[in-house]
């Protein structure tokens, strides 16, 4: 008995021991991107969140901080440096700067544009001379960069989804993009008595502008591949158990109020 009493706490030891030795990493993400990453009452929600909550409870050696801040500033920590960044979307620019994991979300960007003015959208072609919002230093891809550098369309940066909003309102915009799909446009609305007074006076296009991966990143000099690799694990084993789909799933239904 003496000897079962000492291994249990030799192993509590050994427990108390390497927990001390993960290492805490910093993940920065934005602050208003419903339903993926945003703030509430002072705590970090979102389908994100919960991803990276799914990774960290299996990582042995790491342990994540999740720190939300308007985008263009958790952009520029992660380019400084200070830690990883969630939700990126991959461009040939950024891939200069980080090394990815494998896709943690696929994002549904849907154009929202004012009741009564629709118009047809099937491809980025479909963007010539509209001006379209998106959240400051938002990216969706090559093909929209540049589209965006060709004068093909110009662009309205903003600090949030009611933002946005609020200038298409105003008329300052043809369109505004936002993730999630429709369900998570309609939580924007659902969080803001105001716009939400005015829902019927918008309209979701029924063509998305894109489905559009999101990543975990490091900047190339931390050198995370290592710990991008056990990511990439946990993804790979959370896809065939479907966890992930379930962690996706929940998010989507909290956001269509279901």
């Amino acid at each position: 008995m003496v000897h079962v009493l000492r291994a249990v706490v030799l192993m509590a030891s050994l427990a108390s021991v390497a927990t001390s030795w993960a290492a805490d990493i910093d993940v920065f993400g934005s602050d208003y991107s419903i339903p993926k990453a945003y703030v509430q009452n002072g705590e970090n929600k979102g389908i994100l969140v919960d991803i990276l909550k799914y990774i960290d409870e299996r990582l042995p050696n790491h342990q994540f901080t999740v720190k939300l801040a308007p985008w263009s500033r958790a952009y520029k920590s992660a380019v400084d440096g200070e830690g990883g960044i969630v939700g990126i979307s991959k461009t040939a620019e950024r891939e200069v700067l980080f090394d990815y994991s494998d896709s943690l979300y696929n994002d549904n960007v849907v154009i929202v544009v004012l009741a009564g003015k629709a118009f047809d959208f099937k491809t980025i072609a479909d963007l010539h001379g509209k001006t379209i919002g998106i959240g400051r230093r938002g990216s969706y891809g090559d093909a929209f960069d540049s589209a965006h550098k060709a004068g093909l369309f110009r662009l309205e940066e903003d600090s949030g989804p009611d933002s946005r909003l609020r200038k298409l309102l105003a008329g300052r915009m043809d369109g505004g993009l936002f993730n999630g799909g429709a369900a998570g446009f309609q939580q924007v609305l659902q969080q803001d008595r105001e716009l939400y007074a005015q829902r019927d006076k918008f309209e979701v296009l029924p063509v998305p502008l894109k489905i559009d991966p999101n990543y975990l990143a490091f900047s190339k000099n931390l050198h995370q591949q290592d710990l991008l690799n056990e990511v990439n694990r946990i993804l790979r084993a959370g896809h065939a158990n479907g966890d992930l789909a379930r962690i996706t799933g929940a998010g989507l239904s909290k956001a269509a109020g279901r």
